[in-house]
């Protein structure tokens, strides 16, 4: 397992003070900006490589910041290991790392994968993933919301392969 770097207080220093000429801005999850609404916007880790400076930082309203870290908590998944998910150059490996970290039987929502994949179609990804030379097995659980929206999640049934990786399979009984 990859550990993350470890980080001293005068790299967090630095990296925060570096992105503070953004912090003038807008919060870069809901938009609402210091001077026009009145939020207080503070550096934070990003979760994945998206809106994300070179530094790993993003800037985001308290508010935003304490939803997004009770958002991974209810997931039951690192921001790290998002991170290092997001960091495969293919969207299969993405995906399906995604998949695996989660592991066999746990539903990963729908905008998660779509968050991981950074592509428009990532359903046809996932499809892939299903077909031949991968052969994952992947199953889709729809539920209706209290605002009666219909959720998707995905359950890995299968690991299969991947395009650089030898033939593995895993089962899990269901």
């Amino acid at each position: 397992m990859l550990k993350p770097k470890r980080r001293n207080s005068t790299d967090d220093q630095h990296e925060r003070s570096n992105s503070a000429p953004q912090m003038r801005g807008n919060c870069q999850m809901c938009g609402r900006g210091a001077a026009k609404h009145g939020v207080t916007l503070v550096p934070d880790e990003c979760p994945s490589c998206i809106n994300c400076d070179a530094s790993g930082l993003w800037v985001v309203c308290l508010e935003c910041s304490a939803g997004l870290r009770a958002s991974h908590r209810s997931l039951g998944v690192s921001p790290y290991t998002l991170r290092r998910v997001s960091s495969y150059e293919d969207v299969h490996a993405r995906i399906g790392e995604l998949l695996r970290s989660f592991g066999a039987g746990r539903p990963v929502p729908s905008w998660l994968i779509s968050l991981i994949a950074r592509q428009a179609s990532w359903r046809s990804r996932l499809r892939e993933l299903r077909q031949a030379p991968f052969n994952w097995k992947i199953a889709a659980i729809r539920r209706r919301s209290s605002s009666s929206r219909v959720r998707v999640d995905y359950v890995l049934l299968r690991v299969g392969r991947l395009a650089n990786e030898k033939s593995s399979f895993s089962f899990v009984d269901r």
